[in-house]
C-alpha cells in the first residue's frame, strides 16, 4: 500500500514569492517589510536605500521572499568608493535566515571584494559559513566607484545566468548549473565597511518575481521539483514523508516476498504468513471442488449407485469417472 498524504496546507505562498520596491513611498518598514539593521539605513532624499553608519562594521536587511523557481532578480547597487576586501556589498536572492552576518543556506551576488583592478560581481552559494562561487563575473568592471544594475536568472532546474549593466544594457556575466539551492525565506542586502566607507553604499529598484520551490509524488519514482510552485508539498522532507512505500507481502511459492511497489496482498508479515505457511489439509480445503452433477454412461442423471460406471461433474467443469464395486 503506498501511503500518499495530500496536504493542502503545504501550498506554497506564491504572493511572497515576488515583490517590487523603488522606495518612492520614501520608507523601507512597508510594502514590503524589511527587517535587520534597521537603525543604520535610510531611504534618502532620493527615494534610495541608503547606509547611514557611522563605525566600521557590517549591517544588513531582508524582506521576505519565497521566489527560487523560475526566478528573475533585478537590482541597482551604487558604492561611492573603490571596492576592496574590507568594503564590498552582497545582495542575498536566496537566504532562509533573517541574519546576513551568520550560518545560512542561500544564494548572493558579491558586489566588489577582491581588492585592486580585478573587483567585479559573481554569484555564490551558501551553505552554513562556507560560500562556493559558481558564476565568476568579468574582472575590473565594478572596481572603481560602480553604479550599476544587475540581474540574476534562474530556470526550473537550476540554471543560472548573471548580468550586469553599466550602461543601459545588461550583458552576461556567465551561467552556472547548480541546484543546491531549493528553498528561499528572504531576499536582502549585507554591507561590510570600514568607517570611511559606513555612509557609501546605495540600493534601489529590487524587482523579483519566481515561484517558491514545491514538490509532488510520483509513486513509482518518488518525489520530484514541480517546477511551477503548485506542488502539493512545500518541503521535500513532507513529499519523502507522504510519498514513502509501506512495506506489504505477497505468497510466492509458498514463501512471503516484499514486492517492493506497496501493492502487495498482505500489510503485516504476520498476516502473510498466516496464510502462506499453512497446512495441505487446510489448502485443500480452500481449494476443494463441489460436485455439481452425476450422471450415467447414457448421460441420464442419477444419484450414487454401487456397481455401475458413474460421471461425477465438478463446479469447476472437470469430469471425473467412478466406480464402487461391493
Amino acid at each position: 500500500m503506498k501511503k500518499l498524504l495530500l496536504i493542502l496546507l503545504c501550498l506554497p505562498m506564491i504572493g511572497f514569492g515576488q515583490f517590487t520596491d523603488d522606495f518612492s513611498d520614501g520608507d523601507f518598514t512597508n510594502n514590503p517589510t524589511w527587517i535587520g539593521d534597521n537603525i543604520r539605513f535610510e531611504v534618502d532624499t532620493n527615494f534610495s536605500l541608503h547606509l547611514n553608519d557611522t563605525a566600521a562594521s557590517t549591517s544588513s536587511l531582508v524582506t521576505q521572499s519565497q521566489a527560487i523557481i523560475n526566478g528573475e532578480w533585478i537590482f541597482s547597487v551604487r558604492l561611492d568608493f573603490s571596492p576592496s576586501t574590507n568594503n564590498f556589498a552582497k545582495v542575498y536572492l536566496a537566504s532562509d535566515m533573517v541574519d546576513l552576518s551568520g550560518p545560512l543556506n542561500g544564494i548572493y551576488v558579491k558586489i566588489g571584494g577582491q581588492g585592486g583592478s580585478i573587483d567585479d560581481i559573481s554569484l555564490y552559494t551558501q551553505t552554513g559559513t562556507n560560500s562556493n562561487e559558481i558564476i565568476d563575473g568579468v574582472a575590473g568592471l565594478v572596481s572603481n566607484n560602480p553604479d550599476i544594475s544587475v540581474k540574476a536568472t534562474r530556470d526550473a532546474i537550476g540554471n543560472w545566468e548573471l548580468f550586469l549593466d553599466t550602461n543601459g544594457v545588461f550583458f552576461t556575466q556567465g551561467t552556472a548549473l547548480d541546484s543546491s539551492i531549493l528553498s528561499s525565506e528572504y531576499f536582502g542586502v549585507y554591507c561590510k565597511y570600514t568607517i570611511t566607507r559606513s555612509d557609501k553604499f546605495w540600493f534601489d529598484d529590487f524587482s523579483v518575481s519566481g515561484f517558491a520551490a514545491s514538490w509532488d509524488c510520483d509513486l513509482t519514482t518518488g518525489c520530484y521539483e514541480s517546477g511551477t510552485g503548485q506542488g502539493l508539498y512545500s518541503s521535500l522532507a513532507a513529499c519523502n514523508a507522504a510519498c514513502a512505500i509501506t512495506p506489504t507481502w505477497d505468497c510466492v511459492n509458498g514463501n512471503c516476498q516484499d514486492p517492493g511497489t506497496g501493492n502487495g496482498t498482505y500489510s503485516s508479515l504476520a498476516a502473510c504468513q498466516t496464510v502462506c505457511n499453512s497446512t495441505g489439509i487446510n489448502d485443500y480445503k480452500t481449494t476443494a471442488k463441489k460436485v455439481e452433477n452425476i450422471i450415467d454412461i447414457l448421460g441420464r442423471e442419477t444419484t450414487f449407485r454401487r456397481n455401475t460406471p458413474l460421471f461425477y461433474i465438478y463446479d469447476d467443469g472437470t469430469v471425473e469417472k467412478r466406480i464402487v464395486i461391493e
